[in-house]
């Protein structure tokens, strides 16, 4: 079973403190057996850490979008080394399933961070 990644909340733009500091992402090292999941609302970003010293890769499995019916995983992305690459899954469709979002990385050097967007009100 996939490792779950622990989803960090940004603060809202909307905040009544102007003053807010960075978001620590909170990186972990991947699970390269078993892959890694992250609960999806259509709102996160994927961050993808490599402090190696050469390209590591990353897959992300899709799923069949309602409306298309297209599928492509994501398969054997390289992320370079002394990086961060970023990936973002909205809208949701075509990528989670059941409730999830599903990658592999090839290497437990790989670093991964989810930080979910805040639902912004319109103004």
């Amino acid at each position: 079973m996939a490792t779950e990644l622990t989803v960090v909340e940004a603060p809202s733009a909307y905040e009544q403190d102007t003053s807010l500091t960075p978001v620590n992402p909170g990186f972990v090292a991947a699970d390269a057996v078993n892959g890694n999941s992250f609960r999806a609302t259509g709102r996160e970003l994927l961050l993808v850490d490599n402090p190696t010293g050469g390209p590591l890769n990353i897959s992300v499995t899709s799923q069949p979008a309602s409306r298309t019916g297209r599928s492509g995983d994501i398969t054997t992305n390289p992320v370079a080394a002394g990086t961060v690459a970023a990936f973002q899954f909205f809208p949701r469709d075509g990528w989670e399933s059941g409730g999830l979002i599903s990658l592999l990385a090839a290497s437990a050097s790989l670093r991964l961070a989810v930080i979910r967007y805040p639902l912004q009100a319109a103004g």
